[in-house]
């Protein structure tokens, strides 16, 4: 496409700010991950007299990096909104995040949203390609304990292998916690096809937005770090390292990430800022461990109905969301605003009066991250708006309520109140062995049961006043 003369002014300021934020990235790395090992290298003494008190110091530091990491896309414009269950509430438990994974900016995006949650990030391990050891950070997650996995069927077995005696020496001696996998064994546009071919060669759903998960990894995480009782002790590897504190592997995080458009961002984009200001949206969903299956056939179907979910969740995020976020960032302490923008259709009113895709609100955005801090204030009235124009409310009051309505809430109203479904639409089932699974409905963790709660369901009425001060909203 020929650039015009109005538009040549505009690409060659992308051109140089891109060159300057390039060559900062190279000085930033240069500086701050020289400076990570040689701290490394400094307190071996340390690890040797009191490994828990290095493996912490190493932690903080990693957690920096990736913080150093984030901010560049921050400061691209490139923000991050967070929706569904609030994972603060487990964070000092074990558990697992499967991320659907259509990019290199995934790991991007999860390094920001997580950066606001404790010390997660410090004692998280992430599964990655083995690509990634030879970048600039692959120092790094090597020291860390990062695990990298070689892709190919000729690696697979082997590489399971790996894995599992990776887990059973590092994972607690070093006091990890979370760890982050992406089941689908690689990008999405390098697996869309094969997935297809793959699920119709099994009769499963045919997937657009995500590929079906390979459930090695995961079958091998669990297998390790689940804490279940067997003859009196726990089962699986590293049964020296888990002492009488752990309770062993506790929550599966279900991951998903969206793009508008569904243009994702690469870490290219990440680093030179090049493309508009966007918000990535990110929606988690927590499963106690006791609800998943251990064994092969069991966990592999449980692992394909989470992701047929995500491809209905892409799905309603692509097709029927008008969502536009404008954040209005400050560089002083407190929330920046931001708009909101939807789009009102008859079957989500139907539905969910208060489903993402019909009303929704101001919301009050983390000036770090972008994602929705849960203090909105006041009891708000809201109007019905086209997706062109900006939502109006009004002020009252002063009143804590919860967190913004779930995004995906019209999706899961559809699972589990499918007689709420619009009678005139088409059903949406797909053919194949997984049609008799029903899915769960999002589950409230026990973690979680003490904390005063916001609900948002259909019951509640337009300018319905929500009471309490809760942290998270779920759909029943």
């Amino acid at each position: 496409m020929a650039v015009t003369l109005e538009q040549a002014p505009w690409l060659g300021w992308i051109l140089v700010k891109a060159l300057m934020r390039f060559a900062f990235m190279v000085a930033n790395n240069l500086v701050a991950i020289s400076s990570y090992v040689f701290y490394v290298i400094v307190l071996q003494p340390l690890r040797v007299l009191d490994s828990k008190s290095f493996w912490y110091i190493e932690g903080i530091m990693y957690k920096w990096l990736l913080g150093m990491v984030a901010s560049w896309g921050w400061y691209a414009g490139y923000t991050v909104m967070e929706w569904g269950d609030d994972i603060k509430a487990v964070m000092e438990d074990e558990a697992v995040m499967l991320v659907n994974h259509q990019a290199t900016g995934d790991v991007c995006t999860l390094m920001m949203c997580l950066q606001d949650k404790g010390l997660v990030v410090a004692q998280m391990m992430w599964l990655m390609d083995h690509i990634f050891k030879y970048t600039n950070f692959g120092i790094v997650s090597l020291i860390h304990g990062d695990f990298f996995i070689r892709q190919g069927k000729s690696h697979r077995d082997q590489q399971l292998l790996l894995l599992r005696k990776h887990l059973e020496n590092n994972y607690r001696s070093r006091d990890r916690k979370w760890i982050v996998l992406f089941p689908e064994g690689g990008f999405l546009r390098k697996r869309r096809e094969t997935s297809q071919a793959f699920a119709k060669k099994k009769n499963l759903p045919f997937l657009t937005h995500v590929t079906l998960p390979r459930i090695g990894a995961t079958q091998i995480i669990l297998n390790v770090l689940v804490a279940r009782q067997q003859n009196g002790s726990p089962a699986g590897g590293d049964v020296k390292e888990l002492d009488s504190k752990s309770k062993g592997l506790q929550w599966i995080i279900d991951t998903t990430i969206a793009y508008p458009k569904a243009e994702p961002i690469d870490i290219q984009t990440w680093i030179l800022g090049y493309r508009k200001p966007t918000v990535t949206h990110v929606h988690y969903r927590i499963f106690p461990i006791k609800d998943v299956p251990l064994e092969t056939d069991e966990l592999s179907d449980w692992l394909y109905q989470r992701f047929i979910e995500k491809e209905d969740l892409l799905t309603h995020f692509y097709e029927t969301v008008y969502l536009t976020v404008k954040p209005n960032f400050s560089q002083s302490a407190g929330p920046a605003s931001a708009t909101v923008v939807t789009a009102c259709t008859p079957a989500s009113r139907r539905q969910r009066p208060l489903a993402w895709g019909c009303e929704t609100e101001i919301l009050s955005t983390n000036t770090v991250s972008g994602s929705a801090d849960g203090q909105l204030r006041g009891k708000k009235k809201y109007l019905e708006v086209e997706k062109s124009e900006e939502l109006a409310y009004e002020e009252e009051e002063p009143r804590s309520v919860g967190r913004p309505r779930n995004p995906m809430a019209a999706v899961y109203n559809r699972h589990t109140h499918p007689d709420q479904e619009d009678p005139g639409k088409e059903s949406t089932k797909r053919p194949g062995k997984l049609d008799q699974l029903t899915p769960e409905p999002l589950p409230v963790p026990g973690a979680l049961e003490k904390l005063p709660l916001c609900l948002w369901c259909s019951e509640l009425g337009r300018n319905e006043e929500v009471r309490g001060q809760g942290s998270f909203a779920l759909v029943p």
